[in-house]
């Protein structure tokens, strides 16, 4: 390499440096405890799905759909609905997008499933409960969800979870992690003279 050569991988090397630098104090300086960036988010407020359900072929009730489906995805995340039971509900009960992002083949999708169920058992938290809100829906009524908390001994995990209508029944489509949320008061708690 010449001279000019060095010269200009040197003088690209510096700006590199000079921007990296720039960037670390831009961050500290914008760096916060996260508690403080909690406290700052608005918990948003719900209603509670306290609706039972009963196991049916098909739901045409998204309440009812909202509360068998919780119920499955909590004993599968605590590992009292294996891999291979889940991959069954899913396969009854999912719409067929989301079953298009699972492998076709029975085995490998049972393993997919168990690998995030492992990792899931190897966070170390039990989750003891939980609760979902009523069902919101879209404009259309054809898409609708809902939030779950699930509680632990250490700190909750919110979670929304996204069901479809497709031919008139209620499957589900989609569970991702949410914005942390807070019950409204129930209505035996304001006859009561709760808070």
């Amino acid at each position: 390499m010449t001279n000019e050569g060095k010269e200009k991988q040197n003088q690209q090397e510096e700006a590199a440096e000079k921007i990296k630098n720039e960037q670390e104090k831009l961050y500290e300086s914008m760096s916060r405890p996260l508690s403080e960036v909690v406290s700052e988010n608005e918990v948003e407020h719900l209603d509670l799905n306290t609706l039972s359900y009963k196991v049916r072929d098909k739901y045409e009730n998204p309440e009812e759909f909202a509360a068998f489906i919780s119920n499955a995805i909590f004993q599968y995340e605590n590992n009292t609905l294996g891999a291979e039971d889940y991959y069954a509900f899913l396969k009854t009960y999912a719409a067929k997008s989301f079953l298009e992002t699972l492998p076709t083949d029975k085995e490998q999708a049972v393993f997919i499933l168990k690998q995030i169920q492992d990792q899931i058992k190897n966070q170390e938290v039990v989750f003891t409960s939980y609760e979902i809100s009523k069902v919101e829906f879209n404009k259309n009524k054809t898409e609708a969800y809902f939030f779950r908390k699930e509680s632990s001994n250490d700190q909750p995990k919110f979670s929304i979870t996204t069901i479809k209508k497709e031919k008139g029944i209620w499957l589900f489509y989609q569970d991702e992690l949410a914005p942390a949320f807070e019950a409204n008061q129930s209505i035996e708690e304001n006859k009561k003279g709760g808070k």
